[in-house]
């Protein structure tokens, strides 16, 4: 048996990302040594109700299973599960819901599971399509 992987991405459904995960993924040396869980909203899951119970699930079995060491949260701007770009007065607050949404995420995952390193990563949509991804300290 024995198959491992070094990390776990959680990132939005949202099509757009998928060539700009795909490629971050390569860049990073994880592509075929990640699992890839996508579901609506992302780190907007670790809010204490069911959805946070799908999500940890899903990150404890593939640390079991996989013996991962890291878990790298994705959240992207213009998400519809937050309402899209237009839900936002401006990108500063955007990108500080989206900033604070992933410190509580990585909050919670270090307190159910402290073995494990928390990396947070925001995809930026520009307005043009173009896509960015940043780390977020």
């Amino acid at each position: 048996m024995g198959h491992t992987c070094s990390a776990i991405i959680v990132h939005c459904i949202d099509f757009r990302l998928g060539p700009a995960i795909s490629d971050w993924l390569k860049s990073e040396k994880l592509m075929g040594d990640c699992d890839i869980v996508g579901i609506a909203g992302a780190a907007k899951n670790f809010n204490g109700e069911k959805d946070e119970d799908v999500l940890m699930t899903q990150i404890e079995i593939s640390s079991k299973l996989h013996e991962i060491k890291k878990v790298i949260l994705m959240n992207h701007t213009d998400c519809g599960a937050y309402g899209g770009r237009a839900a936002f007065e401006n990108r500063e607050v955007e990108d500080t819901t989206h900033s604070d949404a992933l410190s509580h995420g990585a909050d919670v995952l270090k307190e159910k599971l402290p073995h494990l390193e928390v990396q947070k990563m925001i995809a930026q949509i520009e307005p043009d399509g173009t896509i960015h991804i940043e780390s977020i300290i």
